[in-house]
């Protein structure tokens, strides 16, 4: 499975995600973009990891930490997306809403992000 590149621009706060990867730069505002670091372990008192809460039939419902993450104006989870070899699904969140998604018919190699405003970008791998 390709690796998911992902940028944001220091000057603007524009997020892209790389689906074709090439030799040229991301650039945004004038300036090169800074690629996110993904983050894997929950190592703060945050939790930020997704985790599977809910699987039935076809459906796995994923939410952000064990514990759910704070959904407030300030502190709040962007999004969610599932990425496997054959598609990329994006489940967007605003503040108050649960920081949880429910995706159909996800691959065995698939890999579920979560962008949160404050602390990044996490990823977990599901089988």
């Amino acid at each position: 499975m390709q690796e998911i590149k992902i940028y944001k621009c220091e000057k603007c706060g524009k997020i892209v995600i790389e689906l074709q990867t090439s030799s040229a730069s991301v650039v945004c505002c004038g300036e090169k973009m800074k690629k996110f670091c993904v983050n894997t372990n929950n190592g703060s008192t945050e939790k930020h990891v997704p985790c599977i809460v809910s699987e039935k039939q076809n459906a796995i419902t994923m939410q952000v930490g064990e514990i759910k993450h704070d959904m407030s104006e300030a502190h709040f989870i962007n999004w969610i997306g599932a990425f496997n070899e054959n598609e990329w699904i994006i489940k967007w969140l605003k503040p108050n809403n649960q920081p949880e998604a429910t995706f159909l018919n996800l691959n065995k190699e698939t890999e579920i992000y979560e962008m949160c405003n404050i602390h990044g970008l996490w990823k977990v791998k599901i089988n």
